[in-house]
């Protein structure tokens, strides 16, 4: 219990779904401790597109003949997924295109070379400000609280559509539940203070404090849902 893991969705739930091996099995190796907070996702679109939320997106699709082309942080990245489950979800026409991360991608939507982009709204909310791009829809269950007058996929029609960027604390497994308790408790008190929320707020994420068995539950879950998601897409960084 005196060695922990900060762990990201990045690793511990696309990760294995991409790859074929990883040396570590995600929920076998690792008592979950606790989430610490989402990332929220967001479509960013160029302004000039005339697109001002997700029905207006698909309409514009339709007038095209390859569909939209959407950018992302990289092959197999939180963002790719996300415009993967999307794509899925509407059956909408779409070409990925991988970034070396998420900055340029909405560098190139700014620049009207990329229409769409999936990212981060942390790293949109400044071009989201001054006006250089439409915020469409989030990709999270409940609205942003940075873009509170932008819906989420769920109220634009997409049932159950909720994808997000995480980071969590586990130990290593076999962990004695009494350590577990306490780091969870511990834990529980630092997102429940409102300085540090507000600081994970600056830095774009919702704290989310929970007890470690729904953590447990929720990764278990997203692998499962990144396994469908990759295995439609046919995504894999081998």
């Amino acid at each position: 219990g005196y060695t922990l893991l900060l762990g990201y969705d990045g690793t511990l739930v696309i990760n294995p779904n991409v790859y074929a091996k990883v040396p570590f099995d995600p929920v076998k190796d690792f008592a979950p401790i606790g989430k610490i907070g989402d990332a929220l996702l967001l479509i960013a679109a160029n302004p000039k597109l005339g697109v001002k939320n997700v029905a207006d997106l698909q309409k514009y699709a339709k007038t095209l003949p390859g569909g939209v082309s959407y950018g992302s942080a990289g092959n197999g990245s939180t963002t790719h997924l996300a415009g993967e489950m999307f794509h899925q979800r509407t059956g909408m026409a779409m070409t990925h295109v991988p970034y070396k991360g998420g900055g340029q991608a909405l560098l190139d939507v700014v620049g009207g070379t990329l229409p769409i982009t999936f990212a981060a709204v942390t790293g949109a909310m400044p071009f989201v400000k001054s006006g250089q791009v439409e915020p469409l829809a989030v990709t999270s269950r409940e609205r942003a609280p940075s873009l509170p007058n932008v819906p989420t996929l769920m109220e634009a029609g997409l049932k159950d559509f909720e994808i997000n960027s995480w980071v969590g604390l586990l130990a290593p497994a076999k962990t004695p539940k009494p350590v577990l308790d306490k780091l969870s408790a511990a834990l529980q008190k630092v997102l429940n203070d409102p300085a540090m929320r507000e600081r994970l707020a600056s830095l774009g994420i919702v704290a989310t404090p929970g007890t470690p068995d729904a953590y447990g539950k929720e990764i278990v879950r997203d692998l499962e849902k990144n396994k469908a998601i990759t295995k439609a897409a046919h995504i894999s960084l081998d």
